[in-house]
């Protein structure tokens, strides 16, 4: 390994989202969406300072659409799962400035959209109303 060269860099993200949404509930399943207002951001460290310089930042607008099973609780506790998916409509992510810091190959107009597939578990305090 003598000819090769070892670097390390750190990334730091943020991504916040403020949330409205609804939920329609039918006895134990139920399904619902949102719309956020994102923020996210990616910054990296200076050199030789505690200080951070933003390398990436967009203020996106999105979705999720999800499904809920409620499950029956107990007076203490109730669950619900919420297998969900989750898309940007606007304003893709400016990724170039980070590709330059990781010395990657650089193509021009690197922009990215974040879609999620996840699944949400909910805990309620009490046994929420059986319908």
């Amino acid at each position: 390994m003598k000819d090769n060269i070892i670097r390390e860099k750190s990334l730091f993200f943020r991504l916040n989202s403020l949330v409205l949404g609804g939920e329609l509930q039918l006895g134990k399943l139920g399904f619902g969406a949102t719309i956020e207002q994102g923020y996210s951001k990616i910054d990296s460290d200076l050199l030789g300072t505690s200080k951070r310089t933003r390398l990436a930042y967009a203020y996106p607008l999105s979705s999720k659409f999800f499904l809920s099973i409620h499950l029956p609780g107990t007076d203490i506790m109730s669950f619900v799962i919420r297998p969900y998916y989750s898309f940007q409509w606007t304003q893709a992510l400016e990724l170039d400035a980070v590709a330059n810091f990781l010395a990657a190959l650089s193509t021009p107009g690197i922009k990215e959209k974040f879609g999620q597939i996840g699944i949400s578990f909910c805990f309620f305090n009490g046994q929420q109303r059986d319908r």
